[in-house]
């Protein structure tokens, strides 16, 4: 095959399908000569998530997320409407509930002198 010459099909190295070389099928590779990665998009999409749920995948994850740049982004999402919904929705299920409840619990274990003391005053001035 001539190089410049594009190819109308194009085989996935993972999965062994023929698939019409379109971005539709395959993500770019500007390095490669058709502009297309080798794998097709649903092989890598499989990758990606087997290699979010290995252990190297979620200590990459865990030091992005605690990196300047991750927290930053992170931060900015937060901020946005999208992000607040998001909380809201969260708040809102039952795993939010959930967790809000064993939260309140651990601070109440770990301030619990102080919690009394502001409840003992608390009932004091009231009564």
């Amino acid at each position: 095959m001539e190089k410049g010459t594009i190819k109308t099909i194009k085989k996935c190295t993972k999965c062994c399908e023929l698939k019409p070389a379109t971005t539709e099928y395959f993500h770019r590779n500007k390095s490669n000569n058709d502009g297309l990665r080798y794998d097709c998009k649903e092989c890598s999409k499989e990758y990606k998530q087997s290699y979010k749920q290995s252990e190297k995948g979620k200590e990459t994850i865990k030091g992005y997320e605690q990196s300047d740049k991750g927290k930053e982004r992170l931060k900015r999402y937060q901020q946005s409407d999208k992000g607040k919904e998001a909380h809201r929705k969260y708040c809102q299920s039952d795993k939010g509930k959930e967790m809000k409840r064993k939260k309140n619990k651990k601070y109440y274990q770990k301030n619990k002198k102080k919690i009394i003391e502001k409840v003992r005053i608390w009932k004091q001035k009231g009564a």
